[in-house]
């Protein structure tokens, strides 16, 4: 099988350097501000070893700049743009759809949102694989890497189970 080629972009914001990659898919990472544009390749590259730097198609161009308008304090929505999944288990794949859901401002939990005919049983390995006592997920976070103030889908284990 042909591996797949990921492409990246190191921008600056008015929060720090920051970086997206994509492939032919769609968007595959994002990495949120850090102080220097190396520190955040690095990062990048840990994740993505073999990813090569290169001009962002226009779908990429539009992330990078409505990235920047939110770190300068626009209201903004991440949900429309094409992401590739495809190396997420399925059931993390639903859980970031339905993150992708939750509007700017609001917040959900793992409860209020997981599907009600899903097993026990997978609940629970969700949470052994990520065994955190209680974490926030920022809901554009969970799918993309993307963070709105406000937005978070909160999951403890007790909800999980």
């Amino acid at each position: 099988m042909a591996r797949t080629t990921h492409h990246y972009l190191i921008f600056e914001t008015a929060g720090g350097f920051c970086a997206i990659a994509w492939n032919h898919v769609g968007i595959t990472r994002f990495q949120l501000p850090t102080k220097s544009a190396a520190a955040t390749e690095r990062i990048l590259l840990r994740r993505l070893p073999g990813a090569e730097p290169g001009a962002p198609p226009p779908n990429v161009a539009t992330a990078v700049a409505t990235v920047k308008r939110y770190f300068e304090g626009e209201e903004t929505d991440f949900s429309g743009f094409s992401l590739d999944l495809s190396e997420q288990d399925p059931f993390f794949e639903r859980i970031y759809a339905a993150a992708r859901r939750i509007g700017w401002g609001n917040t959900s939990t793992y409860g209020a949102r997981r599907p009600r005919n899903s097993a026990s049983g997978r609940r629970r390995h969700a949470m052994s694989v990520r065994p955190w006592r209680k974490i926030r997920w920022r809901c554009s976070s969970l799918a993309t890497g993307f963070w709105r103030p406000g937005a978070s889908l909160a999951v403890s284990p007790r909800q999980a189970v």
